[in-house]
């Protein structure tokens, strides 16, 4: 799916959300939290969230800075302590401004730093704690904040060792992971 499922055609979303809609009661992992293949790292590969679109990504960094852009979105989940890292690499526009002290500072990629928890209804819970880019490092500003709760309430619908799929609060609104 293009762009993460950005402009994905309405008949294209409704056959994803049919697919997960089968996937979801035979989930081999509904104790999703206890499941040794949750570890690792993931790519995402779809999402319906408007909310991700209109961020230009998780952090929403390339929604904030013209001339980049964050075309992948990893999640590294690390279960012994509960953490979480998402990671977007950043791509500057050849001659942007952005890409010019991006390239000054060394910014490879954004990262969110955050812990996971699961709550009594089963969703995966994110606290965000740290964004950094090149050698900086800040709290997540309110925007920032908003932006990683875009995946902070959602529920793993479906989890093996290849596929992890998140439904969120509102049905229609999912992300699928895979392995990266």
């Amino acid at each position: 799916v293009p762009a993460r499922g950005d402009g994905v055609p309405d008949d294209d979303a409704a056959d994803l959300l049919e697919i997960v809609a089968e996937l979801e009661p035979l989930n081999p992992n509904p104790e999703w939290d206890l499941a040794s293949c949750l570890k690792g790292e993931w790519s995402l590969a779809y999402t319906s969230s408007k909310a991700f679109h209109t961020n230009q990504g998780l952090i929403g960094y390339a929604q904030q800075l013209k001339g980049v852009s964050t075309p992948r979105l990893l999640m590294e989940v690390q279960t012994q302590y509960r953490l979480v890292t998402f990671i977007e690499p950043i791509q500057y526009e050849q001659g942007s401004m952005a890409g010019f002290f991006g390239g000054l500072a060394k910014a490879e990629a954004v990262s969110a730093e955050c812990s996971w928890s699961k709550n009594a209804a089963g969703a995966f819970l994110v606290t965000s704690s740290r964004i950094s880019a090149g050698g900086r490092s800040w709290d997540p500003a309110d925007k920032q904040a908003k932006a990683l709760r875009v995946l902070a309430a959602c529920t793993p619908a479906y989890l093996d060792d290849d596929l992890l799929i998140f439904r969120a609060q509102i049905p229609t609104v999912i992300f699928v992971f895979e392995r990266a």
